[in-house]
């Protein structure tokens, strides 16, 4: 059987929870993560109708707002661990169990 690889990342929670308008204060005329052009492109597509604040809003939600691919668990700091975006809790059970297991 391979060996898993972990890898402990962690992706905090950063600009979730913020309001359109604090975001547009905290990053000022672009997000880092979610550029203009990328939201331009989409308008002229057709795939949004949205402002881009409200555009970034969205992305930054959708992120996020997803279940862990373990326990299920909703809106926490995730990482990733084999391919998996799970949260911190589950991570953290996983590489323990891994490590006993190769310890033994």
């Amino acid at each position: 059987m391979p060996e898993k690889i972990y890898r402990t990342e962690v992706i905090p929670k950063g600009d979730f929870g913020l309001t359109q308008e604090q975001l547009e204060a905290k990053h000022g005329k672009e997000h880092h993560d979610h550029p203009r052009d990328e939201w331009r492109d989409e308008v002229r597509k057709g795939d949004t109708q949205l402002g881009y604040w409200d555009w970034v809003l969205r992305q930054v939600e959708s992120h996020y707002s997803g279940d862990c691919d373990q326990c299920g668990k909703r809106d926490c700091d995730k990482t990733f661990a084999n391919s998996e975006l799970i949260c911190q809790e589950c991570a953290s059970a996983e590489f323990t169990n891994e490590a006993k297991a190769r310890d033994s």
